[in-house]
């Protein structure tokens, strides 16, 4: 996929079990998005992360931690 700029798709996005993939797939979103934005705005608007759960923060990271 890096070949071709591609990414996943959000509603298809499924984390790896391997630690190394994830990791892997964690580093590359991180690398396409703007992610410690996203997350202060999501610590910013939801500081209960009412509307996270545990796929978001496995992949997106918490909005808790931008907030460190």
């Amino acid at each position: 996929m890096p070949s071709y700029n591609a990414t996943w798709h959000w509603a298809k996005i499924e984390p790896p079990a391997q630690p190394q993939r994830l990791a892997a797939m964690r580093q590359a979103l991180a690398a396409r998005f703007p992610l410690q934005a996203f997350n202060a705005q999501r610590a910013r608007l939801d500081p209960d992360n009412i509307l996270g759960n545990d796929l978001l923060d496995g992949l997106l990271g918490g909005p808790k931690a931008a907030q460190d």
